[in-house]
């Protein structure tokens, strides 16, 4: 693990709290030790459903997914879904904006 020689103790730190925080988590996202405990049963409604006070949200990518998959009951064995954005609608500029820019500092925040 050569990678590792450029580590500082707070890198090797931070990235096994990374490890131990996903550990804790259900494939779901929720801590597992609260999501699981009987007390929690009811506690939890899907976005857009039951009171919650939300808006359901979509995911476009998994519909499409999801439709062809429906629509191919018996894929090739092996066969991998790759799903590619083939729109040209544009959307506003802060869902529009490339991935690299996630990443990016805001001024006046970084070091240089």
């Amino acid at each position: 693990m050569e990678y590792l020689n450029g580590w500082t103790a707070r890198d090797r730190g931070l990235a096994e709290a990374l490890i131990r925080h996903e550990e804790s988590l259900h494939t779901c996202g929720h801590p597992i030790d609260r999501s699981t405990h009987p007390d929690m049963d009811g506690q939890y409604a899907v976005a857009g459903e039951r009171d919650s006070g939300t808006e359901p949200v979509y995911c476009h990518a998994c519909a499409a997914a999801e439709v062809w998959r429906k629509q191919n009951k018996d894929p090739e064995p092996g066969r991998l879904i790759r799903v590619v954005d083939i729109g040209p609608k544009v959307l506003p500029a802060a869902v529009n904006r490339p991935p690299d820019a996630v990443h990016e500092q805001a001024p006046g925040t970084g070091d240089g």
